[in-house]
């Protein structure tokens, strides 16, 4: 996994948390539904990037070049 990928995964992933966090401290019902709703954005993107970075991975390893024809 590239670091930039697996960093701004983890950043993702940290902000779930936090929002999560600000959710359970929220008095407001209100409030708490928009940071859990946050949270939950968080945790696609975070997502999101963990697969994305799989499938880029997948690909360049897979990828050979091309064996050209002997004459």
């Amino acid at each position: 996994m590239p670091l930039h990928n697996s960093i701004m995964d983890n950043f993702a992933l940290l902000k779930a948390l936090a929002s999560e966090e600000r959710a359970r401290n929220a008095s407001d019902p209100a409030v708490k539904r928009e940071w859990d709703a946050l949270a939950i954005e968080w945790h696609l993107l975070a997502t999101m990037i963990a697969k994305a970075t799989t499938n880029v991975s997948h690909a360049k390893s897979a990828w050979r070049p091309p064996v050209e024809a002997v004459s």
